[in-house]
């Protein structure tokens, strides 16, 4: 198992740097429009995802980007119905980025799936989340 998510970790961190992916889900909530062209597209399937799962590629272009008429949170939840955080903690509650501890991603000053999730895995946290869960949580909820 744990060679499997070092495995997992590796090839996300590679794919990321080839398509450019770190940028495609901003602070903004848009998909990049800096992604260089993809030399040679792969299909990574890890567990039940791969990367067409929240990506399409363009042969014309060469280029990969979000599905279209899909917000972060849509993508998620197309595999994720009805997920929520302990505490019935919710997406789509607007922050004030003042009160913020730290700078997570917002989607349009929202809170989204990926304000906590980092999509593709790069922090090497379980559930995929962006910082260790004290930390995390204390971002927004101030004591």
């Amino acid at each position: 198992m744990r060679y499997r998510l070092v495995f997992f970790l590796l090839a996300i961190s590679t794919i990321s740097v080839v398509l450019g992916i770190t940028g495609c889900l901003g602070v903004s909530g848009t998909a990049g429009t800096d992604v260089q062209p993809l030399a040679d597209v792969q299909t990574l399937t890890v567990e039940h995802a791969s990367c067409k799962s929240c990506h399409t590629y363009s042969e014309e272009t060469g280029r990969a980007a979000l599905l279209e008429n899909a917000s972060p949170d849509e993508l998620c939840a197309s595999c994720h119905p009805g997920r929520k955080a302990p505490g019935e903690h919710r997406v789509g509650m607007l922050m004030d980025r003042a009160r913020m501890n730290t700078i997570l991603p917002l989607v349009d000053g929202f809170v989204a799936c990926i304000s906590c999730h980092e999509p593709h895995g790069l922090s090497g946290l379980r559930k995929l989340l962006r910082q260790a869960p004290e930390r995390l949580c204390a971002s927004c909820h101030l004591k």
